[in-house]
């Protein structure tokens, strides 16, 4: 069994979504290690008709865009009620800046945005990143999927933005 059909296996026996470092764990492997392997994936995933979406933080195996239009109308719904332009500029924000923090996404905004944060993480469009006492957010697979995109990369122009945001925040200190 090769390396991505193993990733697939234990992505499938925990439900069809995990976090990247539980896989890693799983297989003693690094981040990097399971990352490389999106193309292979991919390619198995859509010889069953299915897809996969992966974020900085998780991988998730999902049915393919016509069948998970049928089965998550209720999802899309839900997702396509209209959010504040508070909560539409924190979404922004942290969709460009990869694992903001809300210091920096406060400081990208101008004003507080611990409302739109809850906000965000109660609709399950935004996570919450936990790691050596610093708390960031980064966007959900279920919103790569509702925007159609399987990485943050395939969105236009993301690394000069994200270069843009990072200048932005290391004139702030």
């Amino acid at each position: 069994m090769n390396l991505a059909q193993k990733i697939i296996q234990i992505v499938l026996s925990e439900g069809g979504s995990l976090e990247i470092k539980n896989v890693s764990s799983i297989l003693d492997l690094e981040n990097k290690d399971i990352l490389s392997e999106k193309e292979n994936i991919e390619n198995l995933l859509n010889l069953v008709g299915m897809d996969f979406i992966i974020n900085e933080k998780s991988i998730s195996i999902i049915t393919n865009k016509e069948i998970a239009e049928i089965l998550s109308k209720d999802e899309v719904t839900e997702l396509s009620k209209p959010l504040s332009e508070s909560s539409l500029q924190t979404l922004s924000v942290i969709i460009y800046k990869t694992e903001a923090t809300k210091a920096e996404i406060d400081f990208i905004r101008g004003v507080d945005s611990s409302r739109s944060l809850k906000t965000l993480i109660l609709r399950g469009l935004i996570e919450k990143v936990e790691s050596k006492n610093k708390k960031s957010y980064t966007v959900s697979v279920e919103t790569l999927r509702y925007l159609g995109i399987k990485d943050k990369a395939e969105i236009e122009n993301i690394d000069e933005i994200e270069k843009q945001l990072q200048e932005l925040l290391s004139e702030e200190n």
